[in-house]
């Protein structure tokens, strides 16, 4: 591939991340996703088939395209086995915070609940309640929303690395210099 193609592999990142950075703030994907279920809610259908966040049908067959075209191209313009693997783990990373926001869209009842098995199956309430003033599905949840967020930081930030790494590779003697204009 020439570089044109390349360009354009790195154009569609830019956006992708231009994207999640304002995503982030706004919290787009999961207002859409709400508003989206509240439509289809009063016009008689639902998401029965589906037990988790609604915005993840919507906005997970494009964040995994997305994600799917990042590792191919990342793959290919990294040749450093320690730069590969860092791309495995950041995808690795952000595959299961999305898992763990499954897991946390979950009805409170619904057998897949990690949360209900776990307050079910061992006494965490008077240790929860004594430290946290909260049940123990409402802690677990908490540390979990949590360990997920930090998770999702941890792949970012390695995939910043990642960028960062290759820029200095592709551009070695790229230097940056600040000059300070006297005002006239």
């Amino acid at each position: 591939p020439g570089p044109r193609w390349k360009a354009t592999g790195w154009l569609v990142l830019t956006i992708f991340f231009l994207y999640m950075a304002i995503d982030d703030g706004a919290q787009f994907h999961e207002r859409f996703g709400s508003t989206f279920k509240a439509i289809r809610e009063d016009a008689g259908g639902s998401f029965d088939f589906f037990p988790s966040y609604t915005w993840q049908i919507l906005f997970l067959p494009i964040f995994g395209a997305v994600g799917f075209f990042m590792f191919g191209f990342l793959w290919h313009e990294t040749d450093a086995k320690s730069s590969r693997i860092l791309l495995v783990t950041a995808i690795a990373l952000q595959v299961l915070a999305v898992g763990m926001d499954f897991v946390e869209g979950l009805d409170d009842d619904h057998r897949w609940n990690l949360y209900t098995v776990i307050a079910n199956r061992y006494d965490l309430e008077p240790w929860t309640e004594a430290r946290f003033g909260e049940t123990a599905f409402d802690t677990l949840r908490h540390f979990s929303k949590s360990i997920e967020e930090a998770i999702e930081m941890a792949a970012m930030s390695i995939l910043w690395f990642l960028f960062l790494r290759h820029l200095s590779h592709v551009a070695g003697d790229l230097r940056v210099r600040f000059v300070r204009e006297d005002a006239s």
